[in-house]
């Protein structure tokens, strides 16, 4: 991924804009979206108040705010599952009617497969927010996401699928202004179920964002038994006010940084210690090398030695000589000290003090042993 942390921090932004409304018209412009809750100006302000509204911190990081329903019951955080960064909010009216909420912790970074790599779909990754699997549309990921959380409600059942081409649009600006041009999809997913004798209205909007290799998908809604109109401008009205909190994100920034040096200091260390261990591999090896050629000189002299005293001994055997004249050798009858041999006819004489008949003929064969 080019830069895994502006693609975080764009989550954090953008993953409270995935407005439960249809009509997005009032979204072309941040500005005309906090104009509705009489929001002047985008700056973190953790203590800003509006009409209806009262404006929060998470409680853990304070990396970030956003309106919440006043006398509601309401709570933020900001969740790092597994190294992960996640945002997260949920909002119950005080009759228990209504409920919204941004954000889900427990969904998983997705990679691509990558046969090359041995990569497969589905395979197991060993960290259970990591896997592995293709890009998937919002309007096809999320169905199955609603029915996996909710299809075991009472009546529950799916009401519609729906796209936001609106939603995208404004989010892909929102990316733009981090530097990044991911993959963007969006859909709308609504559904019912039953609790109490009640039929709860409810809806999923969710995206799939991918860059390179990498891509996620992220969520809000409303459940009601009440009004889902209202459910739903009430969600969008939250949403659209999130607001990163700026020194927070430079606290990011350095730590964000302060991890890659720390990491490429132990990626150096890594390869300085691999290094080390591959040539203590090879000189052992080459150690090993050495002492094996030695073995191996000294058994071809034992055995030269042992070819010699065998040889000698069937020489002994058949009182015979061998002689050679340097690079060839013969057997002769034993006793005498000089032989003169015909190289070509394999003729020879044998003497102690007789000089060679004829040197064009005769060569000096000497004892090899």
């Amino acid at each position: 991924m080019k830069n895994p942390f502006a693609f975080s921090l764009f989550l954090i932004s953008v993953a409270c804009l995935l407005a439960c409304n249809p009509d997005l018209s009032s979204y072309d412009s941040d500005e005309n979206a906090e104009s509705d809750l009489s929001e002047s100006s985008l700056m973190y302000q953790p203590n800003h108040e509006s009409s209806g509204f009262v404006r929060m911190s998470d409680p853990k990081e304070g990396a970030f705010s956003i309106l919440m329903p006043q006398g509601w019951k309401s709570q933020l955080s900001l969740e790092r599952p597994h190294g992960q960064i996640r945002t997260c909010g949920v909002a119950t009216s005080p009759d228990g009617a209504t409920r919204v909420f941004f954000g889900d912790p427990t969904l998983p970074m997705f990679m691509a497969p990558n046969p090359q790599f041995g990569m497969f779909e589905g395979m197991q990754t060993g960290n259970p927010l990591q896997q592995i699997r293709r890009f998937t549309q919002a309007d096809e990921f999320f169905p199955g996401y609603v029915k996996q959380y909710y299809g075991q409600l009472t009546g529950f059942r799916l009401t519609g699928t729906q796209a936001n081409p609106d939603l995208q649009q404004h989010m892909e600006k929102k990316a733009k202004a981090y530097g990044l041009q991911p993959h963007i999809t969006t859909a709308t997913v609504s559904f019912e179920f039953s609790e109490n004798g009640e039929t709860i209205k409810a809806a999923i909007h969710g995206a799939t964002l991918g860059m390179q290799d990498f891509w996620m998908a992220d969520v809000n809604g409303y459940l009601t038994s009440g009004n889902p109109q209202k459910a739903d401008q009430l969600i969008r009205q939250i949403v659209v006010s999130h607001q990163t909190n700026p020194q927070w994100q430079q606290r990011e920034n350095m730590r964000n940084q302060q991890k890659m040096r720390q990491s490429q200091l132990a990626h150096q260390q890594r390869m300085q210690a691999n290094q080390q261990r591959f040539q203590a591999h090879q000189n052992m090896m080459q150690q090993r090398y050495d002492a094996a050629d030695a073995q191996h000189q000294n058994w071809m002299q034992n055995q030269a030695a042992n070819d010699q005293q065998h040889d000698q001994f069937i020489d002994y055997i058949r009182d015979q000589e061998t002689v050679t004249n340097g690079t060839q050798t013969g057997k002769v009858d034993a006793g005498y000290n000089n032989y003169y041999v015909d190289p070509n006819g394999g003729n020879y004489i044998g003497t102690n003090s007789y000089e060679n008949p004829d040197v064009s003929v005769y060569e000096h064969w000497r004892r090899k042993y």
